[in-house]
């Protein structure tokens, strides 16, 4: 995202349109960084979709 910004805010952009299309609540990866920005684009729209890292999900259970 920090080297090709153009390309990174078109992608998280449609991740975001398809997250609201499922209606999920949470994602989860092992990626922080996507994660940061996934989760970074949801709080600037308002969006009430929670980030997990897959380590975080797993400690839950």
């Amino acid at each position: 995202s920090v080297r090709y910004p153009e390309i990174s805010g078109a992608m998280v952009g449609d991740k975001l349109r398809y997250l609201q299309e499922t209606g999920a609540d949470a994602v989860v990866s092992t990626d922080t960084g996507c994660l940061m920005n996934i989760g970074g684009a949801c709080h600037r729209r308002d969006l009430p979709i929670r980030m997990l890292h897959l380590a975080e999900l797993l400690e839950c259970r």
